[in-house]
């Protein structure tokens, strides 16, 4: 019997649609089960699954901390929102050497 996941990747504090996520699937005590997805331009994903069972899924995106997330598909098909936050470590800029009057950045 096929299942569902479906669900939302949107900014922590923003609350804006992140899209083009990549979401990893495996599958509890199933070391041989794989699956990537990616979330539309809206942020919206729908996973089709096997079967029934515990899922763990890893949500990743350039600049922003991964996510993981356990969940157990039963009869219901499950519907989440995934909020994800930016990595500061990742969007350190150093400009010591240029001269910062000339270059305006606007962060993402």
């Amino acid at each position: 019997m096929m299942a569902v996941i479906v669900g939302r990747v949107v900014e922590k504090f923003s609350e804006r649609p992140l899209p083009y996520v990549t979401i990893i699937v495996t599958k509890h005590r199933e070391p041989d089960f794989y699956m990537r997805e990616l979330s539309d331009e809206f942020g919206f994903f729908k996973i089709n699954v096997p079967k029934r069972g515990v899922y763990f899924l890893r949500f990743r995106k350039s600049g922003y901390n991964d996510v993981f997330v356990r969940v157990k598909v039963e009869g219901l098909v499950p519907f989440f929102v995934v909020k994800m936050e930016v990595n500061p470590d990742l969007n350190v800029y150093d400009f010591s050497d240029l001269q910062k009057e000339r270059f305006i950045f606007i962060p993402l």
